[in-house]
């Protein structure tokens, strides 16, 4: 499918992206430079702020995720969650430099689309139980306050050694392993979890 060169407008297949946003095109480098002084810079980084952007490697699909339009709370005015955040996430980070310490750690839901690769970890505190009655799910929320579930969608209900169920609590961190978000059948996003040696829980 032919892609339209954001600056000189001209029609060709496989143009490359914005490394940034992920949402234009350039035929070539001096393009790309061009529309970047002149119109793109502020465009992008903006939507860099406000979106989270997720990419398939099986399929190299290109997801853009609206932060502002999605079920992510502001923990400071959720007055039905009787669990406040942690302030200082600094504990539970200094933690899991030293459990996983060739890892990139992350503490915000908008860095999972800036750092694709197999090294990653999501750090989120566990912010309040989700009332789904016939799977495991959780709340989590990041250091800017943004709350968004997990499910866990596990071939068996056992996942020792890698952590345990009364651990999936409020109050508990949760360290995911390359996370990604996951659109779910009912429209929302958040976090799936198929295997449960992508999961650690820190407790303090």
């Amino acid at each position: 499918m032919d892609q339209q060169c954001e600056d000189c407008e001209q029609r060709a297949p496989n143009l490359k992206r914005c490394g940034g946003c992920y949402q234009v095109f350039y035929c070539s480098r001096k393009c790309q430079k061009r529309n970047w002084k002149s119109k793109h810079r502020d465009a992008c980084k903006k939507f860099q702020a406000t979106h989270v952007t997720t990419i398939s490697t099986s399929s190299d699909q290109i997801s853009s995720i609206d932060l502002s339009k999605l079920a992510l709370n502001d923990m400071n005015n959720n007055a039905m969650s009787k669990y406040k955040p942690v302030k200082d996430m600094r504990k539970a980070l200094n933690e899991a430099k030293k459990v996983f310490p060739n890892y990139d750690i992350l503490d915000d839901f908008r860095k999972i689309s800036e750092t694709f690769g197999s090294r990653r970890i999501l750090v989120a505190y566990m912010s309040k139980e989700h009332p789904y009655p016939f799977r495991h799910c959780i709340y989590i929320q990041d250091k800017t306050n943004k709350e968004m579930m997990v499910a866990f969608y596990l071939d068996h209900d056992d996942p020792t050694p890698h952590f345990r169920w009364q651990e999936i609590i409020p109050g508990n961190y949760l360290c995911v392993k390359n996370p990604y978000i996951h659109f779910f059948m009912d429209g929302q996003a958040g976090f799936r979890i198929d295997e449960p040696e992508v999961i650690t829980v820190l407790s303090f």
